[in-house]
This record gives structure tokens, sequence and C-alpha cells, in this order.
């Protein structure tokens, strides 16, 4: 299924959390809402849904409007799934009656055998006799996924679905969820806080914050090329740092001169640099000098973090076998180009 969000509104008790926001999914695609607690995310997806109505704009299912001011087409006949983080499994009937319970228009065989062949898709057909009670939160998620995909949903959506989980098996769980949405070929979209999930799942992912989408794209796009500074802050780890514009392309800052992308304006803009700890350089003849006050292990590296004369901090990774140790003064450059903004 095609989803359209064109312009959309939302709120809860006559306040707007979210405005304007626009994104579509091809079909089979899978999309996420990434952003902090508060965003209006969940909410926009329960207008997706159909549990919430929309202030403004329309949300359409293969060009036709699901929900629009003056229409709004019950849950029950959009034919999307959806999947809760507490899995909502009635725990007085087993994993497979839990899965049959979205087929109950379907004759008894036909059913029983759908409810087995999704089990078996999820990784659980050797548990369709346990009931919920004994089963791992992870399992209990699998089943949670495999009724939800049992009546062939147009598509389906997941609050916060791993939430509950600790980081491993949220981590493992959300590509195996992502295996099995590519293999029925399901468009999907997915709400979370987690950058990690958001990562491990999705296809294009779209960061809310401020009351607004930010920026709706691959992860590339928004980490390589953030469209604003609440997208560069959150997604993935780094420091905005003042500069000015010295020349078309190239910024001087704390560290040095290097250059820079995202706009271009005149020389003497004051600007800000995003650092990432990749365009951070430990090396003999560095335009400046910083000192080492953390370590971070991180298997083959070390995230450092650095504090400059001025008190300002960067993090940056450094191979384990050259990481300076804490409390070291080392010389630094920055390798450019960087993302800018005015």
């Amino acid at each position: 299924m095609r989803l359209e969000v064109d312009r959309a509104a939302v709120g809860y008790g006559g306040r707007i959390v979210l405005d304007d926001v626009s994104f579509g999914l091809e079909p089979g695609q899978i999309g996420c809402l990434l952003g902090p607690s508060g965003s209006g995310k969940t909410t926009l997806l329960r207008a997706i849904a159909g549990f919430e109505p929309l202030a403004r704009g329309a949300i359409l299912a293969e060009g036709m409007a699901l929900s629009r001011p003056g229409t709004h087409l019950p849950p029950e006949q959009r034919r999307i799934g959806m999947v809760f983080q507490d899995h909502a499994l009635l725990p007085h009937l087993t994993a497979r009656e839990n899965v049959r319970l979205g087929l109950f228009r379907s004759p008894a065989r036909q059913a029983h055998a759908r409810a087995t062949e999704m089990l078996a898709l999820v990784g659980l057909a050797d548990e369709a006799d346990r009931y919920p009670h004994r089963l791992s939160g992870g399992q209990q998620q699998r089943i949670a996924l495999a009724r939800a995909l049992a009546p062939e949903p147009r598509m389906l959506l997941f609050d916060e679905p791993f939430a509950s989980l600790d980081p491993e098996l949220r981590d493992r769980l959300a590509r195996d969820v992502r295996a099995a949405l590519k293999r029925t070929g399901t468009t999907a979209l997915l709400v979370t806080h987690s950058q990690s999930e958001a990562f491990a799942m999705a296809d294009v992912i779209g960061l809310v914050g401020e009351g607004r989408l930010q920026q709706w794209g691959d992860v590339s796009a928004l980490y390589d090329s953030p469209a604003s500074r609440f997208v560069a802050g959150f997604v993935g780890e780094g420091t905005l740092l003042p500069g000015t514009i010295i020349a078309n392309g190239r910024v001087r800052c704390a560290v040095g001169e290097t250059t820079f992308k995202g706009g271009a304006w005149p020389v003497g803009t004051a600007v800000e640099v995003l650092v990432r700890p990749e365009n951070v350089r430990v090396m003999s003849g560095g335009t400046c000098t910083a000192q080492v006050i953390e370590r971070r292990f991180r298997g083959e590296s070390f995230l450092c973090v650095l504090r400059l004369a001025d008190g300002q901090e960067l993090k940056a990774l450094l191979h384990r076998s050259s990481a300076p140790a804490e409390g070291a003064s080392v010389a630094i450059a920055l390798e450019g180009p960087l993302v800018a903004f005015a």
C-alpha cells in the first residue's frame, strides 16, 4: 500500500502538537517516525490507524482519503494492522489461538493453517501450543507481529514495540521483524525514540521534534546532511561549534580552518559547524591543542572526549592502538567538509 500524509496536523486536548507534516511511503517500504517523548509521533500514528481525527490536512492510501476534515474512515475499514508496546496477548489463549484472533471470519481449518504459517514466519513454529506466560518478552512480541500479519493487512503500524525489552534483544528483534516484513512485502511505519531501533528497521526515517517533521529521508541523509540543528543534535553524536565564514566553502572555528557544506554565505557570517567524532583527527602539527578528559571503550575504538582551551568539548573516535590516555594533551585538526548552519 502507498501511504501519503499531506500537511497533516494532529493534537490532543485542543492543542496542536504536530503541524504541517507531509511524507510518503511506497508499497513494501518500512518507515519510522523518530523523536523524543511528547513530540506527537504516536498521536500521528494513531491518526493513520483511524483512532484519532486530523485537525488539518489529509491521510491517503493509494490516493483514497482515509482522513481529512469532514472525512474519517473507521479503523476497521482501513485494513491497517497495529502492533502495540504491551503486545496485547490474551493470557488464556495459546500462541496459535492468539494469532487466530484476527482470522475470525476465515474457516477454522484455513485459520489454523494461516496461524501456523505466520508463527513459522516469525520463528515460533515450535511454540504454537504454549501460553504467553511461558514465553519470553521477545517471543511475545513475535506472536503479536504474527497476529498482525495474519489477516494480510495493507499496512502495519508499530507503536514503540520494543521499548520493554533489553537493548541486545531489542536490536536483534528489530532486525528480525524487518526481515519478516520484507518477506511478506508489507508496508510498515514504526514510532520510536530509539535511534538504534530506527536504524535497524527502517528504510526511511522522519525525525519529529519542536512541533514539526524536521526531516524525512534515509539514515545517511539524516546523519550526513541534517536539515536543522535539531536533526544534527538528535541523530548520532556531535558538537556544534561557533565559527565564521572566511572564504567560499571555508570556515574558521576554535579548532582551526576547514571546509564546510550546507549553504553559501558572505565572508564574515557567523555560523555553527557540526563536528562528528570522525571529523576529529589527533595528529602532530594539529591546529589546536585539547585535553583528553574521558575515554569510552567501543571495541576496536575509543570514543574520546576532548576539552579545548576555551572549555568547549568535542568527541573523537580513535583506534584503540593510538588512543591517548585520559589527561593527555593532544594536537588535533578537523577533517571536512563539515555541515554548517547560519
